[in-house]
């Protein structure tokens, strides 16, 4: 896969569906060539909005769990136009990144595919159940889901409380925790409910693993 370093903005232009009753001769059924000429005129400044993106635990798009870097598109319309690659010593991380700004972050623990996919952007939902997410989502309407669980994580001697649903993995967002409730969640003891976040703590990690 080519990797492109040098980003340029481009208007994206999708066609719309445009529906408009015949106003011709309605002996024959025949549209006059004026109509004709109007639905042309109006198809072409019709612009419709980008196509829609979730993830899920298989993955998003044409990205998905366990692809090798090789096969992947090099840009997809709507959810990304380029990547940008740096090695690290636990994992390859590669930004996929969208109208300036990164839309995913892809993991490679060391055997050249996508091991691990992590939203970066607020717009990007996901899947949980029946219903779908985002990081605009509040915290605890995301607890209140049938089918979330929470999961103590420890890496060496630190640890934290993620909840799972549906194959993938979420965390509060970190800003504003009030002090009792970063309490909680870095206390294996018991698990925050949903009653503990306030409305405005959000979803600050959504993806299809931990990372690490």
């Amino acid at each position: 896969m080519k990797m492109k370093k040098n980003y340029s903005i481009g208007g994206m232009i999708i066609p719309g569906l445009v529906i408009l009753s015949g106003c011709g001769n309605s002996r024959d059924g025949k549209v006059t060539e004026d109509t004709t000429a109007m639905t042309e005129e109006v198809r072409e400044d019709t612009v419709a909005l980008p196509k829609r993106y979730v993830l899920s635990a298989t993955g998003i798009g044409p990205l998905t769990v366990g692809m090798p870097i090789k096969e992947w598109p090099e840009e997809t319309e709507g959810l990304y136009e380029y990547v940008e690659a740096s090695e690290g010593g636990d994992a390859n991380q590669y930004n996929f990144i969208g109208e300036n700004d990164p839309a995913i972050t892809v993991l490679d623990f060391g055997g050249g595919k996508a091991d691990l996919l992590i939203v970066d952007d607020p717009r990007i939902e996901a899947q949980v159940g029946d219903t779908v997410v985002n990081m605009t989502t509040s915290f605890s309407r995301l607890l209140k889901l049938p089918g979330v669980k929470a999961s103590w994580e420890q890496l060496d001697d630190e640890g934290m409380w993620y909840w799972k649903c549906s194959g993938l993995w979420f965390a509060p967002s970190l800003e504003h925790l009030p002090p009792k409730l970063a309490d909680k969640l870095y206390n294996s003891e018991r698990a925050p409910t949903a009653e503990d976040f306030p409305e405005d703590i959000t979803i600050g990690y959504i993806a299809t693993g931990l990372p690490f």
